[in-house]
């Protein structure tokens, strides 16, 4: 299923105001086409450098 399509539970918790990570504009701005897409690799590249 295509996430941009359906509302998930993530999705609900921040509509909701119970996820820290995402607010119900970050929820808009994908479900709408407009937000940037999060480049993965800066986020999760340096996880398992020691």
């Amino acid at each position: 299923m295509d996430r941009r399509k359906g509302i998930g539970g993530t999705d609900i918790s921040a509509i909701v105001g119970l996820n820290p990570h995402k607010t119900a504009l970050d929820v808009w701005l994908e479900k709408t086409g407009n937000a940037e897409p999060i480049p993965t690799m800066k986020i999760c590249g340096g996880a398992g450098r020691w």
